[in-house]
């Protein structure tokens, strides 16, 4: 039986073979940490961390901290999804002549 090693112990053109076998986990590794790193920045955290000496508006960072990128741009996307909906998908007026008057009246009285 040969022995595991002996296969590590291999070369490939004078350079050993767990050289090249060691490459797929590293990358892995190194993709790996970039991604939650970079999905963890952009939802973390909610509130500024740091000194709010210099900040830039509607911008994650600073000079001396951090917010996530959604957090910081939630605002504008609430205001440009809303644009949306009012201009592009919903027709105001066609909502307000679905609902019955009676029934409306109602609603708005018990709140």
């Amino acid at each position: 039986m040969i022995d595991p090693l002996y296969y590590l112990s291999l070369n490939i053109n004078g350079e050993s073979l767990w050289k090249y076998i060691i490459i797929p986990f590293i990358s892995g590794s190194v993709g790996w940490f970039t991604n939650v790193l970079a999905l963890h920045m952009t939802f973390y955290p909610l509130e500024y961390k740091g000194i709010n000496w210099i900040r830039w508006d509607d911008q994650p960072m600073g000079l001396f901290g951090w917010q996530g990128v959604i957090p910081t741009k939630a605002g504008k996307m609430a205001g440009i999804c809303f644009e949306l909906m009012e201009n592009k998908l919903l027709d105001v007026h066609e909502v307000f002549n679905r609902l019955d008057p009676m029934k409306f009246s109602e609603v708005m009285e018990q709140g």
